[in-house]
């Protein structure tokens, strides 16, 4: 699986800045998985969890809100 660039922020600082194989965030109308090469996108979080993939292994962060940019340098996460 291809990995990208996954950047998620706090109001303290960045929590994680690391390669990422998948990404899934609790967007205002859904859940949203984020691969490689997705296209370009802009969405609002709601409450609930980002849920980090890499290597077979996940990393869950409580969020109460936030929002999140999908571009060709990678995903960045800002949250609440």
């Amino acid at each position: 699986m291809s990995s990208f660039n996954l950047t998620v922020i706090a109001p303290e600082g960045v929590i994680y800045d690391e390669k990422a194989d998948m990404v899934v965030v609790p967007g205002k109308e859904g859940e949203l998985g984020i691969l490689s090469r997705h296209i370009p996108l802009i969405s609002g979080l709601k409450k609930g969890e980002v849920r980090i993939k890499k290597e077979g292994e996940e990393k869950k962060i409580e969020i109460e809100k936030g929002f999140m940019k999908v571009d060709k340098e990678g995903v960045e996460i800002l949250i609440k």
